[in-house]
């Protein structure tokens, strides 16, 4: 996340997806003055955050605000310094991704980077089994409306959106990615 983030101390960052928390406390450590809006979906990983906060109090300087919601809570006027998706990109539909990703880019302040960490789309293998199996579960114990792989790689770059910085972890099975502008020539996200 590190190589990621803009040097300045009092970043505005959008979290969305952020889970229980464990990413604020990542944040601040490398950013103590962020100011952070966490959009979240899940009332009990809200909830979750809020006593992960009560164990690790923010730092001075730094302020959080607690939105439950999706993408669409995201309202028109915020912009925001860097954009932090972990686990949420494979979370959509196919119809539904552009539209979404088209919101969250709209938010960023011209330059600013969007950090994806996600599961990778995978073709064939043992990977391509195991997404269809976390769909399948997903789908059935918490209503993930997606049942496949959206192609979010292709969206990102579809806005203009080009990879400086890629690691694939698990026998490229999980992606984390740097995302900026860049000019045409640059590297695609592979």
């Amino acid at each position: 996340m590190a190589a990621g983030l803009p040097p300045n101390p009092a970043l505005r960052v959008l979290v969305l997806g952020g889970g229980a928390g464990w990413v604020l406390s990542e944040l601040w450590r490398l950013r103590p003055q962020a100011q952070v809006l966490y959009v979240e979906v899940s009332e009990a990983m809200l909830a979750r955050t809020r006593a992960r906060l009560r164990r690790h109090p923010m730092p001075a300087g730094a302020a959080l605000e607690l939105r439950q919601g999706s993408e669409a809570s995201v309202r028109p006027d915020e912009r925001f310094d860097v954009i932090i998706t972990f686990f949420v990109l494979d979370c959509f539909t196919q119809a539904a991704l552009p539209g979404a990703l088209a919101r969250l880019h709209a938010a960023r302040h011209p330059g600013a980077p969007w950090l994806v960490t996600d599961f990778w789309p995978a073709r064939r293998g043992w990977r391509r089994w195991l997404l269809r199996a976390m769909y399948w579960f997903f789908g059935f114990t918490v209503g993930l409306r997606a049942w496949q792989m959206p192609p979010w790689p292709a969206e990102l770059a579809a806005l203009g959106l080009r990879s400086r910085w890629e690691q694939h972890f698990f026998g490229r099975a999980i992606a984390g990615i740097i995302l900026n502008e860049a000019p045409a020539e640059a590297n695609e996200i592979s």
